[in-house]
């Protein structure tokens, strides 16, 4: 099921991209709960749990990515009431590398923040820059 523009999960994930764009932590981090459960299934060893530790790796992120930007492609809800998004995440490496991902994150809301996600995001090859 495709959600409406007025949900409350458009509203959470525009915030979201928003703060995210504007390298805004503190706003990027009123949009999880505090004990918010990050799950990479396909690379555990990026799993965490915690809004602190949003905080440190976002934190990183701003200031080494100064150019890092956030595209939302797509937003759905699932039946289960998990929200689906699909992102590209783009920006320059303190190295000069091109940070180049595309994926979906499946969702859970509570009280209006994000609780939990599962991310399933990976680089992309040889992507011409627009």
């Amino acid at each position: 099921m495709v959600l409406d523009s007025s949900s409350d999960a458009v509203s959470l994930f525009q915030r979201l991209i928003d703060a995210w764009n504007a390298h805004d932590l503190e706003g990027y981090l009123a949009c999880f709960d505090p004990d918010y459960d990050s799950r990479w299934p396909i690379h555990p060893e990026r799993d965490f749990v915690g809004r602190e530790n949003t905080r440190e790796r976002w934190s990183h992120n701003f200031e080494t990515m100064p150019d890092f930007r956030v595209e939302l492609l797509g937003l759905a809800q699932a039946a289960s009431g998990e929200v689906w998004i699909e992102l590209r995440w783009r920006g320059t490496r303190p190295d000069g590398s091109r940070f180049d991902h595309q994926g979906v994150t499946i969702n859970r809301i509570t009280d209006g923040r994000i609780a939990a996600a599962r991310l399933y995001l990976e680089p992309l090859d040889d992507v011409p820059q627009p």
